[in-house]
This record gives C-alpha cells, sequence and structure tokens, in this order.
C-alpha cells in the first residue's frame, strides 16, 4: 500500500514537469515551422532531448503507453532532425497532437478516471509510422478519414496555462500577506507615536523651564531616537518578508501567454488565416492568483483578435497589408500598477455592426445610442450579449468574451478599454494591480473628511489654475494643452457640502473604462500601500464607495469608485457596474 501511495504521488508530481517539457517542445515546434530560428539544428536536439526526458521518466514511473507514445514522437523528430528548412505543418500538427494525447493520459493516471485514448492513439500511431522512415510507410486507406480528423488543430491550448504546483500551500502564503500588512499598520503606528513625541517635546519646551523641562525633553529625544530605529527595523522586516512571498507567490507573464502561440496557431489553421504572436515584456512576474485571473481575458482577447480582427491573406494584401498579421501581447509595470495591452494590425472594430447588435439585443436604446460619442461606440462591446458575429461557431459568436474581459478585471480592482481605427487595427488595455494583497491608494481631503482613490485610476495630479477652468462654477471644465475635461468637486457629490473653493485648487485626473474626468479636492495627502477590505453589509450597496482601509491611528478611510467618479451620481450603464471597478 506504501509503495502505491507513493507512486501516486511520483506520477502526480511528474504532471507539472511534463507540461514544462511539452510546453518547450511546442516553443521549439512552432519556431522550426514558422522559420524562427537560424539554428535548425539545435532547436532539433532541444525537442529531441526533451521528448527523451519524457520518456525515460514515464518509463520508471511504470507508464507504458506513455512511454511508447514519447517514444514514436522521438522517432518522428529525429527523422526529420537533418533538414535544414522549416518543418513542414502535418508533423508539427503530429507532434502536437501527440503532445496533447501525452498530457490528456497522463492526467487520466494521476485521477484514476480510466479514461483512454486508445482510437486517437491508433490514430496517432499510424501517423507516426507514416512518418518515420524507419517504420512500414503510409497509413493504411481505411485509417485515412480518422487520421485527418484527428489532425485538426486542438481547441485545448486555448485554456492558457501553465504550472499549477505552488512550493507552499497558496494559503499559507496569504496568510503570510495579511501579517505582513499587519507589520505594515504597525509602522504607521509608529510613525504617528513619533509625531505625538514631537509635538509633546515642542509643548514642553514653550511651556516649562528649569532641570525638569531639560530632563523631559531628554528623555522624549531619546524615545524619538529608539522610535526611529524600531521604526526602520520594521520597515526592513516588512520589506524582506514581501520580497520573500512574492518570490514564492509570483511567476513571470509568459507562464501564462506561452501556451497561446499554439493557440493562435490552431486558430488560423481553422479559420484560412495567417498571423504571428508576440509578446513584450513576459519577464514580469505578477501575483499567481492575478495570473490565474488573467488566463480567461487574454484567451478571450487572442480569440477576437484571430476571428474578429485579422484578415484573411487575400484581404490584407488587397489592402496593401502583410500577408500575415501582427497580435501583439505588451506587459508593463510601474510600482504596483501593471498595464497589460493586447494589438493587432487587422480591420478594427465594426462599429456600425456593434451598434446594430446592441439594438437587436435591447442592450442599449435609440436614445442611448445617439447621446452617445462616435468613440463611445465601441465600449458597447463590453455589454452582455452584444456579439457581431453572423453566427456561432467554436471560436466566437455568443456575445459573452469581452464581458467577462471586463467583469475578470474588476474582480482585479482593474479597468479595460478598448481603441480602434479602421482599418489600421484594435487595442485593448488592461491596467490592474499586481499583488491581490496590499493595493497603492492615493489619498485625498474633501472638507475634513479623508477618503482614498484606487492609484491605477489616477492619471495625474494637478493644480488647476484659473485660466485653466472654464465655465467656472456651474459647467466648470478643466482645459490644458487639447484637453478638456469636466469638473467634479468632490466636496458637492459626497453631499459634504455646498462651498465651492475658489480657484487655483488640485485636481485628479481619473479615468476608468475610457472616460476621463478631473476631480477638485481639497488636498492631495499622499500616496500609501493598503488593503482594500470589503464595506460592512450596511454599505455594501452604496455606490459610490468600493472598499475600506485602516490607517494609523486605526481611522477608516473609505475607497471611492472610480466609475462612480467619472459616471457621476446617474452612472450610465456602459461605464459601470454594481462590482468593482
Amino acid at each position: 500500500m506504501y509503495r502505491a501511495d507513493a507512486l501516486a504521488q511520483l506520477i502526480q508530481g511528474f504532471v507539472a514537469e511534463a507540461s514544462d517539457l511539452c510546453e518547450s517542445v511546442t516553443r521549439d515546434l512552432l519556431a522550426l515551422e514558422r522559420s524562427e530560428t537560424r539554428d535548425f539544428a539545435a532547436r532539433h536536439e532541444s525537442i529531441a532531448r526533451a521528448l527523451h526526458t519524457l520518456k525515460g521518466a514515464a518509463g520508471t514511473l511504470g507508464l507504458e503507453d506513455l512511454e511508447l507514445l514519447a517514444h514514436r514522437l522521438e522517432d518522428v523528430v529525429t527523422a526529420h532532425s537533418s533538414a535544414q528548412q522549416p518543418i513542414a505543418s502535418l508533423v508539427a500538427d503530429l507532434v502536437l497532437r501527440g503532445l496533447d494525447a501525452f498530457m490528456f493520459r497522463l492526467r487520466a493516471h494521476v485521477d484514476g478516471s480510466g479514461v483512454t485514448l486508445d482510437a486517437i492513439e491508433d490514430v496517432l500511431a499510424s501517423g507516426l509510422l507514416a512518418l518515420s522512415p524507419a517504420l512500414p510507410a503510409g497509413p493504411p486507406d481505411d485509417a485515412g478519414a480518422a487520421f485527418a480528423e484527428a489532425l485538426k488543430p486542438s481547441e485545448a491550448p486555448l485554456v492558457a496555462g501553465g504550472p499549477q504546483t505552488w512550493r507552499v500551500d497558496p494559503d499559507q502564503v496569504t496568510a503570510l500577506m495579511k501579517e505582513i500588512e499587519r507589520l505594515r499598520v504597525v509602522r504607521f503606528r509608529l510613525d504617528a507615536r513619533r509625531r505625538d513625541g514631537a509635538r509633546i517635546a515642542s509643548i514642553v519646551s514653550e511651556s516649562w523651564g528649569g532641570p525638569a523641562s531639560r530632563e523631559v525633553r531628554s528623555l522624549l529625544a531619546g524615545m524619538d531616537a529608539a522610535a526611529k530605529i524600531d521604526r526602520q527595523e520594521v520597515l526592513d522586516i516588512v520589506q524582506a518578508l514581501e520580497d520573500g512571498v512574492k518570490t514564492i507567490g509570483t511567476q513571470p507573464v509568459r507562464i501564462v501567454v506561452d501556451p497561446l502561440y499554439r493557440a493562435v496557431r490552431d486558430l488560423c489553421r481553422n479559420t484560412g488565416k495567417e498571423a504571428k504572436l508576440s509578446l513584450v515584456g513576459g519577464e514580469i512576474s505578477l501575483d499567481r492568483r492575478v495570473l490565474e485571473a488573467l488566463k480567461g481575458p487574454l484567451v478571450h482577447l487572442i480569440r477576437n483578435a484571430v476571428d474578429h480582427g485579422i484578415e484573411t491573406p487575400e484581404e490584407r494584401r488587397s489592402l496593401g497589408k502583410h500577408h500575415e498579421g501582427s497580435i501583439v501581447v505588451r506587459v508593463e509595470q510601474q510600482g504596483n500598477v501593471v498595464s497589460i495591452e493586447v494589438s493587432d494590425d487587422g480591420a478594427g472594430l465594426k462599429v456600425d455592426a456593434i451598434r446594430r447588435a446592441a439594438l437587436d439585443k435591447g442592450a442599449v436604446t435609440e436614445d442611448e445610442i445617439a447621446r452617445m460619442a462616435p468613440e463611445d461606440l465601441s465600449k458597447l462591446i463590453f455589454l452582455p450579449s452584444v456579439s457581431t458575429a453572423e453566427s456561432v461557431t467554436a471560436t466566437s459568436g455568443r456575445g459573452i468574451g469581452m464581458d467577462a474581459v471586463k467583469k475578470n478585471l474588476e474582480k482585479l480592482r482593474g479597468s479595460v478599454e478598448v481603441h480602434s481605427v479602421a482599418p489600421q487595427g484594435t487595442r485593448v488595455l488592461m491596467t490592474f494591480p499586481a499583488q491581490l494583497g496590499s493595493s497603492p491608494l492615493l489619498i485625498v481631503r474633501a472638507c475634513e473628511d479623508h477618503f482614498a482613490v484606487p492609484l491605477v485610476s489616477v492619471e495625474s495630479v494637478a493644480t488647476a489654475q484659473p485660466h485653466e477652468l472654464r465655465g467656472w462654477p456651474d459647467e466648470a471644465r478643466f482645459e490644458r494643452g487639447d484637453r478638456s475635461l469636466r469638473v467634479v468637486n468632490l466636496s458637492e457629490v459626497l453631499d459634504l457640502n455646498q462651498r465651492r473653493s475658489a480657484p487655483p485648487m488640485q485636481v485628479l485626473v481619473i479615468h476608468s473604462h475610457g472616460q476621463r474626468v478631473a476631480v477638485a479636492v481639497d488636498e492631495i495627502v499622499g500616496d500609501l500601500e493598503l488593503i482594500i477590505r470589503p464595506l460592512p453589509r450596511e454599505l455594501a450597496g452604496v455606490a459610490m464607495y468600493q472598499g475600506a482601509s485602516v490607517l494609523a491611528h486605526g481611522q477608516i478611510v473609505l475607497i471611492l469608485r472610480p466609475g462612480w467618479l467619472v459616471g457621476g451620481r446617474d452612472v450610465p450603464r456602459i461605464s459601470s457596474s454594481p462590482s468593482v471597478s
């Protein structure tokens, strides 16, 4: 029994290793197929080495069916390794399907489901025999139809993946992050104690004299110096713990993007299109939970880029474009704010079709459409059930893709924008915090109360001069350069008072779902990284707040919802939702 349990654990551990090896083979294979390499021999050697490792590990664990499958795949690669030229698509198809079958069968071994792939394996075996000169040539005639069916591009890679194995339990990492946040709060309190001590020393110095005063001042100075040392030590501990936990709990973005190279290839094979996927900034590491939440949005955006954006080679040539389309995933990070842009050089959004689809589905009314600016019509794709596909296919057509992208980003406390110029292409920009623990917040004051705004939604801060405020005070707009933004007075919209501060004044340029507004505040206090906590049940339905945080001295600060600020009291359904934005 012990040996059986131990073997089961070893097989389960082999899943992550096999997934990495299959991903490595896929990358090298696609590079060979697309001629994205000068050293064909090195790529072939890398593939053969990975397959040989798969074969050896499977054999060691007694997985004879997987050992044989890896061996057949190795035969095919070895047979073509001498050719200093791109690998044939038929060969690539076969090896990729073989890898799918390997992982599917391996997971069946792990969960004990008894799932078999006999039919697929028979077909794969026929194809492998046909492509290996050391074995009998040609698939049997009666297997031809099944062989062609087996070589159809698989949908499996569209579920963007990557290793799911954690070195430690994720709940333990989450618990450690909470303890780090407690230490951060202690640091804030130490800062407050130091300020209190300085204030006491000032009062003593002004009110008392003589030896007693000098002794008290000396004691307070010693306490201040000790508090300064303690504060720095706590700060060092917080930083060291946070860096360590982030190292454990983060992975590079390429982990979730790498499987999409195969997805683009297979989608193009299904649709008769040609496109190349590129990744910029894939080395940036993010919270694993963030990466997990990004898989779905990235899959939807890549599907849309191929299915709705990239034209057929013939159409692209007629437009003077290269026959092969380009899809670029660009990742950037500034502080704790991450932006991921997915762009393509396709036809761009079909605004008229989007308008008709939104009206047909009853998502908007004719009056709402009439009031929209041309650049706002593209935001209709984020409404549920809106799709421009003429029919439902395996790739798209149900109208849930972009709606799901928006909701997933809102769960990450982020936002998504779309920009399109026909026929030059489309850009979709996702912005969100890098970690799900603490989040960067900008603290502001309105009257005597303090509030917070997610820093990810703050585009800039400025001091608005009198000549930059048009229509003040009734229909105020902040104008600087070529921009003209509506001004929202935070004190007024929160019903704190009806006082209108005279310019110059502090303003925040807030953006949400492609819309922007200048928010006037009485003071910009500064930025902090704090945990956003859910509101109590009594406030959970209040539209203007998305959560709360705790400052030093236990002071609670409410966090404003960017979508509410941008949309005003009557938030249009295009630009906000009941969930976090």
